[in-house]
């Protein structure tokens, strides 16, 4: 019997593009990623990854609402950010093309609707065969 393990490989998600902390605290609303063809346990957990990341972040206070909808373009976003009353929106997908998991995330000011952040990230995804004795 042959047992399939997928090992997700890693990579550090740069945080320089946050500009120096300002005085009061800023809001962050991070919205529901689209997910395509990535289980949803491994969207669960990038998603909990990023939580944690950005909740290290000085002044950043982070919404994450059970029934906040995906965002596809930084007007969806905007609107979103307005009309939560959140400085800040995230929003991005998780998407499988080969062996390769792609991410997206964007991040866009709410009075302007301006990207502070675009990235866009490929994961390699390593698949090891264990061979079981019979």
């Amino acid at each position: 019997m042959r047992r399939s393990f997928r090992f997700l490989a890693m990579v550090w998600f740069p945080w320089w593009f946050v500009p120096a902390a300002a005085s009061a605290t800023q809001t962050w609303l991070l919205l529901p990623f689209e997910v395509r063809g990535v289980g949803l346990d491994s969207a669960a957990t990038f998603k909990d990854l990023l939580r944690s990341e950005i909740g290290q972040l000085d002044d950043v206070r982070l919404l994450t609402p059970d029934d906040a909808s995906s965002c596809h373009d930084v007007a969806c976003a905007q609107a979103a950010a307005k009309a939560i009353g959140a400085d800040r929106a995230l929003f991005g997908s998780l998407g499988r093309l080969g062996a390769s998991i792609f991410v997206t995330v964007t991040g866009v000011y709410q009075d302007s609707g301006t990207p502070f952040f675009s990235q866009r990230l490929a994961v390699a995804v390593a698949q090891v065969i264990i061979a079981e004795p019979a």
